[in-house]
């Protein structure tokens, strides 16, 4: 009887360790998936915090950071931004997604350095075109954005062409470009600040107006997606 009750013990101890061992395992993803669903900034921020500091073992690392990268670029936290990254960095478990995501971190940070040591290093040519555009090194911008024209355009080379084309005075030129990002993309809200650019360097004041509107349209609408 004494020995029955001895090994009871043992057993209720074990599955006692094997249930928390569980819960441990899944709270990390609870607090992510509950962060999925808040519907306010200082919610999710929360929630994120707490997955990411019950987070133990290394899959929950990797798993818990990949996944608060985006949602905290949308909300401009860059630095956390920054740090998670590095924090997958040291774990040899970064997603080329959230390179990007970095690299514009940096970038809206003013830390252009490492905006651009990291550009050169994804491979990435948009995204290296974008830095050298942001930090106005239009003559590097220009044989990288020749090459992606070339070859498969995208929306955001055709925007570092426009901007190339304006520094150099050639607005008419730039036009056509965007007109060509906003033809594949009417919402893009650069396209629509650019095209507002060019619009009141022609004195259409008016018609930029429209342009400043539609953008902020969009930018709030995202930002309540955020929410």
């Amino acid at each position: 009887m004494k020995k029955d009750s001895v090994t009871a013990s043992i057993i209720s101890i074990c599955l006692m360790g094997l249930g928390i061992l569980i819960f441990m395992d899944i709270l990390p993803f609870l607090f992510v998936w509950a962060s999925l669903v808040a519907t306010n900034n200082d919610d999710v921020i929360l929630l994120q915090e707490k997955s990411i500091k019950t987070s133990v073992f290394k899959f929950q690392k990797i798993y818990t950071r990949n996944s608060a990268i985006s949602g905290l670029f949308l909300m401009k936290d860059y630095d956390k931004v920054i740090e998670y990254y590095k924090d997958l960095e040291e774990m040899d478990a970064v997603e080329p997604w959230n390179t990007t995501l970095v690299i514009m971190a940096y970038l809206n940070s003013g830390d252009m350095d490492n905006a651009l040591k990291y550009a050169k290093a994804s491979g990435n040519k948009n995204l290296l075109a974008r830095v050298y555009v942001k930090t106005k090194d239009f003559e590097k911008a220009k044989p990288i954005v020749e090459d992606i024209l070339s070859k498969k355009p995208t929306i955001s080379a055709y925007l570092y062409k426009a901007e190339i084309l304006i520094s150099e005075n050639r607005w008419n030129e730039a036009e056509k470009y965007i007109d060509k990002a906003l033809k594949i993309s009417p919402k893009y809200i650069d396209a629509l600040y650019l095209k507002a650019k060019i619009l009141n360097k022609y004195g259409k004041n008016e018609e930029a107006k429209k342009y400043i509107s539609r953008a902020k349209a969009q930018e709030l609408k995202r930002s309540n997606l955020n929410r």
